[in-house]
């Protein structure tokens, strides 16, 4: 799977990184957790390296979880 890495805002990254730990809190699963993402326009992608926030539909790395 290749991902796709642009230059994003640190405050954008910031920003979303919150979105995602929001939505974390409420879920009650995993999958919860993702299906809630997508609703954002979000995803979690893990790699080697950690989990990392993407965009949907491209999978353009944001930045790390």
């Amino acid at each position: 799977m290749s991902v796709n890495v642009i230059h994003i805002d640190p405050a954008a990254i910031a920003e979303a990184r919150n979105i995602v730990m929001r939505e974390r809190r409420m879920a009650l699963s995993e999958r919860e957790w993702r299906h809630r993402l997508k609703g954002y326009g979000y995803a979690l992608t893990d790699t080697a390296r950690g989990r990392l926030i993407t965009s949907l539909p491209h999978g353009t790395v944001i930045g790390p979880l």
